[in-house]
């Protein structure tokens, strides 16, 4: 699967597992210990946290930053890069248009949707510690390796 190609349509899951959620942040670690990177990252599916893991020199603002992009996802069942976009980038509007608090939720990017055929959004994938945008692109190529693409 070409990552270029992989977004919320056709991102989706038969089934999600806590071995699959294990899977995704273990490639999550090993991508931050491969490039000596700060990174956190969040599995949450089902109403439980099936992963969660900071490397050694992440602060707690990024478990924070973790929580508010979950949250967004959750709410809205998009990512928050699609949110991003859909709002040009104005947080203000989570609260004006949305009537969501800035505390618990965020337009940044680094949370995509857990989607499960039939069913629809069941949980959240958040990382912290790049770029919002190099967030949401390690999301992307993790669920890629996840679904079959590339290693």
């Amino acid at each position: 699967m070409d990552k270029s190609c992989l977004n919320e349509e056709n991102a989706v899951f038969d089934c999600f597992t806590a071995d699959m959620a294990f899977a995704l942040g273990t490639f999550f670690y090993k991508y931050a210990k491969a490039h000596q990177i700060d990174l956190c990252a969040d599995i949450y599916a089902n109403g439980r946290t099936l992963f969660h893991f900071s490397t050694d020199h992440c602060t707690a603002d990024k478990d924070n930053w973790l929580r508010r992009k979950r949250n967004t996802v959750l709410h809205f069942a998009h990512s928050t890069q699609f949110m991003y976009t859909k709002c040009k980038g104005d947080e203000n509007l989570l609260a004006s248009k949305y009537g969501c608090s800035l505390h618990d939720m965020t337009l940044t990017p680094g949370a995509f949707p857990i989607l499960v055929k039939k069913v629809g959004c069941i949980g959240a994938v958040a990382v912290s510690g790049l770029k919002p945008e190099e967030d949401h692109q390690l999301i992307l190529k993790g669920l890629e390796t996840l679904l079959g693409g590339n290693d």
